[in-house]
């Protein structure tokens, strides 16, 4: 399965800043990849899965320079390279790659 996030969102993670408007997105985006409403616990247990399993989608995220002084602009070059919105799909959770 897949959706499109906001690129704020994805940001939001890649960066372990928080970039996106409203902090529910992030959670829906988790809850979206895990396909379940994920607990608050769960939701740190797998903080770092679903950051993997972004940068797997789109390695290129690795390679961009976060400028936490200059949001704004950092925002519009991000959605320039890749858009608005980044397609992602669910999680294989049983692939070995994503567990700790």
């Amino acid at each position: 399965m897949q959706d499109d996030f906001d690129i704020e969102t994805i940001l939001s993670i890649i960066n372990y800043y928080n970039i996106t408007d409203d902090y529910n997105n992030i959670f829906d985006l988790y809850n979206f990849m895990f396909q379940k409403k994920l607990s608050m616990i769960e939701y740190f247990n797998l903080y770092e899965s679903g950051k993997k399993h972004i940068l797997s989608l789109y390695p290129e995220l690795l390679n961009i320079f976060f400028d936490p002084y200059n949001i704004d602009k950092y925002v519009n070059k991000q959605k320039e390279l890749f858009g608005k919105k980044i397609t992602i799909s669910t999680i294989n959770t049983k692939s070995k790659s994503l567990k700790k």
